[in-house]
This record gives structure tokens, C-alpha cells and sequence, in this order.
């Protein structure tokens, strides 16, 4: 029978995708997965349509909504999963990431380490690229609760 969803073999977790995989991956640090043909665990709003996975995430719903009557998601409405493309789509990508010159790999993206020039420092905040302001007039301590060091 063809796999419906994606179990991690460290934490047991039911995952939809491929990509969803990669997600709980980078999260965790989890690499064991495994096909199954388990279901993930649904119901759907019976007003709007809206899957919920979670008790939780039904709650909100009917917080928000007001919608109150559920219905659970049957077996037979999960369809296979493919993972043999959702991976080939994942690859792929992978390399136009990597291509792109961009800082692929999910790396990058964090502010810049304070900069150690001389002319740095003492009267206000500038951290490289980071996106904070400069304020060389200001005095020490001026623009946050923290203390200059």
C-alpha cells in the first residue's frame, strides 16, 4: 500500500510532505524518516472547510469563527503520497538555492557580529549590517535599556 504520510523515527511525529520533513529536520535535528501508511490525525470545519490538526488549533478556530461542529477527515480522503517527486522537487530546489549566489544552504541571514574599528564604540549603536541605527551623538545607553559596554 503507498505511503499517506511521513513518520520521524526519533520523536514519532507524522509528517504531510517532503518538505514538511525538512522543516521538522532543521527544527530538531532529527534525520531518521521513514514512509507509513498512518493517517495523519484531521478534522475538518464542517462551515468552512478548514482542517485542523490539533485540539489546539480547533480551539482557536472556534474562537475566532465561531464555527462549532467538526467532522473527522476519512481515510479514503488521503491521498498517496509521491515521494519519490516531492524529493526530485526538493533536490531541484536545493541546486537553484545553491545556483542563485544568495547565500544558499540556509545559512546567512543573521545580523552582522559588531564591527571592532576604533571609530565604533562609546557614543552609540551600530552593528555592520544588522539594521541598527547608528546615533554617534547620542550618549551611552541612549537608545535601549542596555548598558553600553
Amino acid at each position: 500500500m503507498a505511503a499517506k504520510s511521513l513518520k520521524c523515527g526519533e520523536c514519532g511525529k507524522l509528517l504531510e510532505s517532503v518538505k514538511a520533513a525538512q522543516e521538522h529536520s532543521d527544527a530538531t535535528s532529527h534525520t531518521s524518516f521513514e514512509e507509513t501508511t498512518e493517517v495523519i490525525k484531521v478534522v475538518v470545519c464542517t462551515e468552512c472547510g478548514k482542517p485542523c490538526r490539533t485540539d489546539a488549533e480547533r480551539g482557536l478556530h472556534t474562537k475566532f469563527t465561531g464555527h462549532t461542529e467538526y467532522k473527522d477527515r476519512g481515510e479514503d480522503e488521503v491521498k498517496p503520497m509521491d515521494t519519490e517527486a516531492q524529493m526530485a522537487a526538493a533536490k531541484a530546489d536545493l541546486m537553484d538555492t545553491d545556483d542563485g549566489g544568495g547565500g544558499g544552504g540556509g545559512g546567512g541571514g543573521g545580523a552582522a557580529p559588531p564591527s571592532t574599528s576604533p571609530d565604533v564604540g562609546g557614543g552609540g549603536a551600530s552593528v555592520g549590517s544588522g539594521g541598527l541605527t547608528s546615533y554617534p551623538d547620542a550618549e551611552p545607553g541612549a537608545c535601549c535599556a542596555y548598558p553600553c559596554s
